[in-house]
């Protein structure tokens, strides 16, 4: 440190012979100024022991963000992919809302491209969308159940943020994604708090790919700490490949006392097997829906608008930031979901035999 006291931008900008201004943007990393010029700026720097103060910074980003990006035409491209009728999942409509409701927050405008939409459908249409319309941040949305894992972009130049683990190449992209393992766990607690001995899981196998495995993972490791019966998983192919046979060979050699499952496929082969909901078979759902499910099925809300608006966030900091292209170390977060009672899996605790 310089004797005289801390060493300020205007010290190293007259060590450089720039604006203080062109100094503030190269110790950034702005792209707006040569990278042989960063290199000079921040040598200086670093041999006057400059040091940025943090509070001071980051009150100067909220200024320059209040300032600028109202209005400047700034957009977050927001990568989803529909199903072949053009509906979303349930969930991902509100993680949608979610990127949108932020974006706007943030000053960004929220430019959408449906994979599902045949203009869209090839990687190299999209880039060059992203290109034509000036776009370097992007959101990328679950893709559809037994959809695409790969999407081929050119992320030296994007800074991007992926929901979830549905993409799958690259594999060290950004992420936010529900906290599966943790929030499978809460169900369980919950199911277990209610009396409920005999769990078994029903899931189709692209939803096991698009948790990571953790939904099956929690559940083994919650069983054993319990000392409850360990119920095979019941695991379908495809999307929407539930079969009645299976699942009532399953049924019937494990009677489970209440069935976690992610959609209202199950409740649609407990009418057809003719089980009675609640009273001979309970169930609940790892991604309960307010708008879908109500009060009427059990199930754990994974808050997937809150999670739509951390990755907006997310990316809104990154372009901030100038931070572009794939990490080494790639960085999760992750969040917590909540409990939602219902119908379809009432308390057994204080209840007749």
């Amino acid at each position: 440190m310089n004797k005289r006291g801390p060493v300020t931008i205007r010290g190293v900008a007259a060590k450089v012979g720039l604006s203080t201004y062109t100094v503030s943007l190269a110790l950034r990393g702005d792209r707006r100024v040569p990278a042989e010029t960063q290199a000079r700026v921040k040598a200086a720097a670093e041999v006057l022991g400059y040091r940025a103060n943090p509070l001071v910074s980051a009150n100067m980003e909220r200024v320059r963000r209040s300032r600028w990006m109202k209005g400047t035409g700034a957009t977050i491209g927001l990568v989803y992919e529909s199903r072949e009728n053009g509906a979303l999942w349930r969930t991902d409509a509100d993680l949608i809302a979610g990127v949108r409701r932020k974006a706007e927050e943030l000053g960004f405008g929220c430019d959408e491209f449906d994979l599902g939409e045949a203009r869209y459908w090839t990687e190299t249409v999209l880039a060059r969308a992203l290109l034509a319309r000036g776009i370097s941040g992007v959101v990328i949305a679950p893709f559809r159940q037994g959809g695409r894992s790969r999407l081929a972009l050119d992320y030296a130049k994007l800074a991007v943020v992926a929901c979830g683990y549905s993409v799958t190449d690259p594999l060290n992209l950004t992420r936010v994604s529900p906290d599966h393992y943790n929030n499978c766990g809460g169900a369980l607690a919950e199911l277990y708090a209610a009396g409920y001995r005999r769990v078994g899981l029903v899931l189709p196998a692209t939803m096991q790919r698009r948790s990571n495995y953790l939904w099956h993972a929690r559940y083994l490791q919650f069983v054993w700490s319990q000392a409850m019966p360990v119920l095979p998983l019941l695991e379908t192919s495809v999307d929407r490949g539930y079969s009645l046979e299976a699942f009532r060979a399953w049924y019937i050699a494990n009677r489970p006392e209440v069935i976690l499952t992610v959609d209202e496929e199950v409740e649609r082969l407990f009418t057809k097997a003719g089980l009675k909901v609640p009273e001979e078979v309970a169930w609940a759902v790892l991604d309960w829906s307010a708008h879908y499910f109500g009060g009427r099925v059990a199930g754990m809300d994974q808050c997937m608008g809150r999670l739509g608006e951390a990755a907006a966030e997310l990316v809104a900091r990154k372009l901030w930031a100038n931070q572009y292209g794939l990490q080494d170390l790639p960085q999760t977060t992750e969040l917590r979901g909540v409990w939602r009672s219902g119908e379809s899996a009432p308390s057994r605790v204080g209840a007749s035999a």
